[in-house]
C-alpha cells in the first residue's frame, strides 16, 4: 500500500472519528460538516448513513434526512 493511500485511510479514519464524536456531544453542524466529507463514499458503512441521518434529523434538516433515507434504501 502506497503512503498516499495509507495516509487518505488515515484523513477518513479521523473524520469518521470526529463525525461520531460531534453527534455524541449534541454539536449535529460540525457533526454533518464532518460526515459530508466521507459519507458518499461507496465502502460508507450504513451505520455511518444512520448516524448522519441522525445528525440531520436533530438539526432541523428533514428534507435532507428523507432524501438520505430513500439514497440508503436503494444501496441495499
Amino acid at each position: 500500500m502506497s503512503s498516499i493511500m495509507r495516509y487518505e485511510d488515515s484523513v477518513k479514519y479521523v473524520h469518521r472519528q470526529l463525525a461520531v464524536s460531534f453527534l455524541l456531544t449534541r454539536d449535529y453542524k460540525k457533526a454533518i460538516e464532518y460526515f459530508q466529507r466521507f459519507i458518499d463514499a461507496e465502502e460508507t458503512s450504513s451505520d455511518y448513513h444512520q448516524k448522519y441521518i441522525k445528525a440531520l434529523i436533530m438539526d432541523g434538516k428533514y428534507e435532507e434526512a428523507e432524501l438520505w433515507l430513500k439514497k440508503v434504501e436503494t444501496r441495499t
